[in-house]
């Protein structure tokens, strides 16, 4: 018979292996906003060009010029015309996001204490309504979000006006002009795409993490502890405080998250990738001294994640609204 610690292993990696079904609608997403972007800053090169057209049509404008025609507001209507449409369009679409996330996050985990546990002990399964999961994943944290994306835009905007003013000044041609935009907006890997996309990521991971943790608070009869998990693409990616908290229960890293003055749920930093499994009793305290006799603590082989498996599982006990994206 396993003992705890090779029982314990054995979850995880289950657990390990089954969130990698996850990454796949994180990453759609993550597509899906950065053709927004594609889309904000085409909408906004063509109404910055219409501008420059209208301000421009000798080639040259004179500073009274500018301001007679009240070029500088005209931008900065343009701008804040199009940031609203970028920030409506990303939000409906990201609610809709960490919504399938919490779901995925809370079947998954339910498959994986099931695929655990006997037969005869039966998980219980109570996701929320789908209002109610919207409450979670927005209450907690979505003025944070709104309020980061806000500062990026705040500042991308400033930058954006202040080019296209100077190069409107300067008499620059409708191609320099362009160029400018795209410069400081830039391309998948600029500065203020990147964090866009790093804030989104997060708050996908934070939604998933609080569907498990529903799921390990209702089934806390069958759980001893939560365990941190630590996942990251390299070991040179896993920042020192995740590394810390790698194996350790819940209470330990309450412990920990003080004195590194972090959050204790993850993700605990942008782009944390850790994860809370679930550590199950064993077979003795699930069934009784007697019933437990001769039953294997875990470790059959046909105990690994696949995701027909998990399909399988889900076509027997979930109804449709319970479904995510997998």
């Amino acid at each position: 018979m396993p003992n705890a610690a090779t029982r314990q292993a054995a979850i995880a990696q289950m657990m390990d292996d089954a969130d990698e079904s996850l990454s796949s609608p994180i990453e759609d997403y993550i597509d899906r906003l950065m053709d927004k972007w594609n889309e904000f800053q085409d909408r906004l090169t063509a109404d910055i060009t219409r501008i420059h057209t209208e301000m421009q049509v000798d080639g040259k404008v004179s500073f009274a010029d500018f301001q007679r025609f009240q070029g500088d507001a005209q931008i900065q209507n343009a701008l804040t015309s199009e940031f609203q449409r970028l920030h409506v369009s990303v939000e409906t679409d990201r609610i809709d996001a960490l919504v399938k996330q919490y779901k995925d996050a809370y079947n998954v985990s339910a498959w994986v204490i099931d695929e655990s546990t006997p037969p005869s002990v039966d998980i219980k399964y109570a996701m929320p309504a789908e209002n109610q999961i919207r409450q979670f994943v927005t209450g907690d944290w979505s003025s944070m979000f709104v309020t980061r994306n806000a500062k990026e835009f705040y500042t991308l905007g400033n930058e954006i006006k202040t080019q296209v003013t100077l190069a409107m000044l300067q008499g620059q041609s409708v191609q320099t002009l362009s160029k400018k935009i795209q410069e400081v907006i830039g391309d998948e890997d600029s500065d203020y795409k990147y964090r866009s996309t790093r804030i989104a990521r997060t708050e996908l991971l934070r939604a998933a993490n609080l569907g498990r943790t529903h799921l390990y608070h209702e089934n806390n009869d069958i759980l001893d502890e939560e365990i941190w998990i630590t996942r990251a693409l390299s070991s040179s990616r896993l920042c020192e405080d995740c590394a810390e908290r790698s194996g350790k229960t819940r209470d330990e890293v309450e412990e920990i998250a003080e004195d590194q003055e972090m959050d204790v749920d993850p993700p605990c930093h942008p782009n944390c990738g850790c994860t809370w499994a679930p550590k199950i009793k064993s077979m003795e305290d699930l069934l009784g001294p007697e019933l437990s006799k001769g039953i294997s603590d875990f470790g059959d082989e046909d105990r690994k994640w696949s995701f027909e498996k998990y399909q399988a599982w889900a076509k027997d006990n979930l109804q449709p609204m319970e479904r995510g994206n997998l």
